[in-house]
């Protein structure tokens, strides 16, 4: 068997190491502008819809311009239009678009004036546009705050790529020479940039840190080292065939996919401390090669067949459920992970092992077995009042969970620890154009889109998204008519309104000019198709399903004969979505603690075993769900992932203890569930060292519900499956 175990250690370094290395060229999917929770039949009918507008060009970079002392006089709006001309004199730089350049169109007697909307030449001209500063919001608002204290320049580059860092460099020395001004930059290709570095670098740091963790409680535990060699070998040759098949369909890691290396690592610690446990029992009674093989394969093959069975059933539900992108290439990857894990112990390691070299130095903990007997045998004596405890306990948990219970939106999530990105990306969205972005797409069939019975209905609803949403932003054909009112007066402030009657000369006008004020994003070349575009604050999942239903609720109410309202948006589209997915991952979750408990029952042929299992699974992960909803851990499809391996994780120990000999003389092997739970728990710490935000709670939140579950499976769960326990019998 020597030979035959080192030429199997060999492949398997081999193709780990080849596997790693194949890896490096697996995508990391960092664009976070298409990142949605949407069904592929909602996104592809949002790409329909959005067909009907002209798309927008190359992104702009936006340079962000705070001053402590507001952009508010003459002086500091002239600075603004120095650097401007920083931007415009740059080379690569195609339009700079600010406040102090915007060309405001005047109609004349005989043509139209294209003027600055801001006289920087003379300020007496100035403070008369600027003393009627409330009455145009719908053009400053998008670049100045509403506390005037951020200005925006949006900066379009030739080639479409990202400003340069020279250029960066060097106008950041320029704004630092104004002591009061503060300048942030935003632009995708560095967003990108930072999600790739944070993504690799954390997960990289918290395998390392978990490795070490994990590596070194099995050695104190164990007082192995050649078997805590070997958990690592087989740990990363798991996760390298894993990473493979992701190569091999290109399939690209996102940050859902955070989660797989830990359910590898699980699983495969798990089978993988079970078969050294047994393996070393075995040896230690003298047995021949392969009489140990066959006993090694008696004791784990079960548990494993089943384990692995359970887990590949709940994330083929996630699979069959899937309407998303996101969820399918998780569950797919899962589930390869899963049977990998599976295969590699199963037909690998266990032929691997050498009878003579037991991998473990020891196989029990007196004084823990001797506590454990104790306290067993107090439950078996008051059974009824452990049972009518925990009954009670249970109910109140589920109670808290139920009242407690809301679902949050994953975006923002992907981001990590506040940086100057994050820094600048909450200040367009919190003092510009809202969190989220959605869309009332308007088909008009049987009308015109410029009459005055649907403007005016178009403008009504305007008022009601006002007051559902309370929008940092909107657009609409409705203000685009009211602007070109406003250009026909000469820009007048108060003449920004809907016409009582729409003539041919207007409708003719206003297909002319309607591109001149914002039209291109929001009509359709035919006039046929309009839409409504606003954006809003974040205020949760819930008040923003709430605010969707308010709006649907009135867009019923708002058709006309021959025309249609759609709501419908990127944000709109990611929250219904998210809403779907959670109550997808939990239904997985719960078929997955299901089907275990049907398959115990199959094996093991005992209906109140099945029952116990999932008692004992199920009363962890919902007592855990609680304790995330008291202390504010929001419940998103992300952190539901995480719930979901620490599910996992309670399973597979329930089904070694009930599917283990239950010989009389066979006493409760509690040494490799101690030994797994400890393990893991202790390295599920090096969560509390991520970058991301929705990680670290988890450090904290695993080791709760893993010694909860410990608790559940040694103390509880005998008490379905035994009416004694004995001590365990080695050699």
């Amino acid at each position: 068997m020597g030979n035959r175990s080192w030429f199997i250690y060999i492949a398997i370094a081999l193709i780990t190491a080849l596997g790693f290395y194949s890896a490096r060229n697996i995508a990391i999917e960092t664009d976070l502008t298409g990142y949605s929770l949407a069904s592929f039949s909602a996104l592809n009918r949002y790409t329909e819809l959005r067909s009907n507008f002209a798309e927008p060009g190359p992104g702009e970079s936006v340079v962000i311009l705070e001053n402590v002392h507001g952009w508010d006089s003459f002086d500091a709006f002239e600075f603004l239009d120095q650097l401007v001309g920083f931007w415009e004199g740059q080379p690569g730089i195609d339009k700079v678009s600010s406040i102090t350049n915007l060309i405001y169109p005047r109609q004349s007697v005989l043509t139209v004036r294209r003027q600055p909307f801001l006289n920087l030449k003379d300020e007496v001209d100035f403070s008369a546009r600027y003393a009627d500063w409330a009455s145009y919001t719908d053009i400053t608002r998008k670049f100045i705050s509403a506390d005037q204290r951020f200005a925006l320049l949006f900066i379009a580059t030739k080639s479409g790529e990202g400003l340069s860092q020279s250029s960066i460099e060097a106008f950041s020395q320029v704004v630092l020479s104004q002591p009061e001004l503060e300048v942030h930059f935003l632009q995708n290709d560095l967003i990108q940039e930072e999600v790739q570095r944070i993504t690799r670098n954390d997960a990289i740091k918290l395998a390392i840190v978990s490795t070490l963790l994990i590596l070194s409680a099995f050695y104190l535990l164990t007082r192995s080292l050649r078997g805590l060699l070997l958990i690592a070998l087989m740990v990363a040759f798991n996760l390298a065939c894993t990473l493979v098949f992701m190569g091999v369909l290109e399939i690209p890691f996102t940050i859902h996919m955070i989660t797989v290396p830990c359910i590898v690592i699980v699983l495969s610690f798990t089978d993988i401390m079970h078969i050294l446990y047994h393996h070393r029992l075995c040896v230690d009674k003298g047995l021949e090669s392969e009489a140990i093989r066959r006993r090694v394969i008696n004791a784990v093959q079960r548990p494993m067949l089943i384990t692995s069975l359970t887990n590949m059933i709940g994330f083929l539900i996630f699979l069959i459920l899937s309407e998303n992108v996101y969820l399918f290439n998780f569950s797919l990857v899962s589930i390869v992970g899963v049977a990998i894990a599976f295969l590699s112990s199963r037909y690998l390691l266990i032929y691997a092992l050498n009878a003579a070299k037991p991998l473990i130095g020891q196989t029990k903990f007196l004084n823990l077995n001797t506590t454990h007997q104790r306290l067993f045998k107090c439950g078996q004596t008051n059974k009824k009042l452990v049972f009518g405890s925990l009954f009670s306990l249970s109910l109140i948990v589920v109670v808290l969970v139920v009242f407690q219970f809301r679902i949050d939106s994953a975006e923002g999530a992907v981001m990590a620890r506040e940086s100057e990105l994050t820094r600048a990306g909450a200040i367009l969205n919190e003092h510009f154009f809202g969190d989220k972005q959605a869309e009332v797409i308007v088909k008009v069939k049987d009308h015109e889109l410029w009459s005055a019975e649907v403007l005016m209905q178009i403008d009504s609803l305007e008022k009601e998204i006002v007051h559902i949403f309370s929008p940092a932003y909107l657009e609409s054909p409705a203000l685009l008519v009211k602007r070109f009112r406003r250009f026909q007066r000469n820009g007048h402030p108060r003449a920004l309104s809907l016409p009582k009657k729409v003539t041919s000369s207007l409708k003719s006008d206003l297909d002319q000019y309607a591109d001149s004020f914002g039209g291109g994003s929001i009509l359709s070349e035919d006039r046929r198709t309009a839409k409504i575009a606003f954006g809003y604050r974040n205020n949760g999942l819930e008040t923003s399903r709430e605010q969707y239903g308010a709006l649907d609720d009135l867009l019923d109410q708002y058709e006309l004969s021959g025309l249609d309202f759609e709501l419908t948006g990127r944000s709109y589209l990611g929250d219904q979505g998210a809403y779907n997915f959670t109550i997808k991952i939990i239904i997985g979750l719960l078929v997955g603690i299901v089907a275990a408990s049907i398959l115990t029952m199959i094996f093991i042929k005992s209906a109140r075993q099945s029952l116990g299992l999932i008692f004992v699974n199920l009363f962890p992960v919902v007592a855990v769900l609680a304790l995330m909803l008291s202390t504010g851990i929001a419940i998103t499809p992300l952190t539901l992932f995480f719930l979901s391996l620490l599910a996992g994780l309670c399973v597979d120990d329930s089904i070694y203890i009930v599917t283990q000999n239950r010989a009389q003389e066979s006493g409760l092997h509690i040494f490799p569930i101690i030994v797994t739970s400890t393990v893991l728990g202790v390295g599920f710490i090096a969560l509390g060292f991520s970058d991301f935000e929705w990680v670290r709670p988890f450090s904290w939140v695993f080791l709760v519900g893993i010694i909860l579950a410990l608790i559940m499976d040694l103390l509880v769960l005998p008490l379905f499956i035994k009416t004694q326990i004995k001590p365990e019998r080695h050699g």
